[in-house]
């Protein structure tokens, strides 16, 4: 079978770009396969099409750059996938709307909630956002994309309900493509992680933790912090901040509890799945899909409180050997392999395709 993989960014993904690579890794023994998408440098691999699209670069307007964004996807791409002439096709964000005008069906991951209309807002687009003519535009433009795919595949049962609410469509769920062994590992540490120091990530809430329990080390990864949580994570005597890190398996060596107090709905989180692996809980807000990804309530912390953090922290600790078997499962439970069954199963279903 011919495949194509419409992936909005390459060489540098992101989570949802990671999935769809794992995918493809686990489809092209089988069937011919070819990825497309976006890329600010040179890429040099097999069974890949990459072009720039300089919407996806540029600094516009949020009224301006979802349209931009689709347009320009759909102009670059559009050739080069009808003479690769697919069987099928599974596609996310920008690049789901070229996939919904071939011929050959379409499988669309929802990874986020960039394909609803009410998020735009949430996504610091401001209040032309509320222009009825570019409301419209944006509605009809997500719309084509929903109603154009043959299937719907959600990447968690919050993502779902969503996209239920918005467009009444039913998504089936099967969750990222996470390639768990990749991660493991055989000794973990003595630190307290944190991946993302951005407001959002709730970094002001671990740095408040780490302050409550100064007998702990916390470190984190991630891109730059904002100035003043930058100043506090200096000020700290049991921070340290590392900045990008390529290789997780490395930081999760030193690891033996990461903290998730995510203020937004997350749509899911690898994380969880990475480090429980090799048997490190992440205690999380379960805000959005963060629940689902760390498998059990116990590590949900519902008021996302410093003071609660604290005081979850000490109990899984006391009861460490638990909480790292149960995640353990957890990561086997949801790892790549068997959701790619899911997804095969789920395609015979309802398109009668074989991967």
């Amino acid at each position: 079978m011919r495949i194509a993989g419409l992936a909005r960014r390459l060489g540098q993904p992101g989570g949802a770009e990671e999935s769809m690579r794992t995918l493809f890794e686990d489809l092209a023994p089988e069937h011919r396969t070819i990825m497309f998408g976006h890329t600010s440098g040179n890429l040099d691999q097999d069974r890949v099409v990459s072009q720039r699209v300089l919407a996806a670069d540029l600094d516009l307007h949020g009224v301006l750059q979802v349209p931009t964004a689709y347009l320009e996807f759909y102009l670059r791409f559009r050739r080069q996938l009808e003479r690769f002439c697919p069987s099928l096709i599974f596609a996310q964000h920008e690049l789901g709307l070229l996939g919904a005008r071939q011929d050959a069906p379409q499988i669309l991951f929802l990874r986020d909630e960039s394909l609803l209309p009410s998020s735009l807002s949430k996504r610091g687009i401001g209040r032309l956002v509320f222009n009825p003519v570019a409301q419209a535009v944006q509605r009809r433009l997500f719309g084509e994309v929903i109603h154009g795919s043959d299937l719907l595949v959600a990447n968690s049962k919050h993502t779902a309900k969503k996209y239920n609410r918005q467009w009444g469509v039913n998504p089936k769920v099967v969750y990222p493509f996470v390639d768990v062994d990749e991660f493991k590992i055989e000794t973990t540490g003595d630190k307290i992680l944190h991946v993302t120091p951005t407001l959002n990530k709730g970094i002001n809430v671990t740095l408040d933790v780490a302050d409550q329990l100064p007998g702990e080390d916390f470190l984190v990864v991630g891109r730059e912090p904002p100035a003043g949580i930058r100043d506090r994570i200096q000020e700290s005597t049991n921070v340290e901040y590392r900045g990008y890190v390529d290789n997780m398996r490395e930081v999760y060596r030193e690891t033996k509890l990461v903290l998730m107090p995510s203020r937004w709905e997350e749509p899911f989180g690898r994380v969880p799945l990475e480090s429980g692996i090799s048997g490190i809980p992440t205690l999380c807000s379960g805000r959005g899909g963060l629940g689902e990804a760390v498998g059990t309530d116990d590590l949900i912390v519902e008021s996302n409180a410093p003071v609660e953090y604290v005081r979850t922290i000490k109990s899984v600790l006391a009861d460490y050997e638990t909480y790292a078997k149960l995640v353990r499962q957890n990561a086997l439970s949801k790892r790549a392999s068997e959701q790619m069954e899911k997804l095969k199963t789920t395609v015979k279903r309802q398109l009668d395709m074989d991967l």
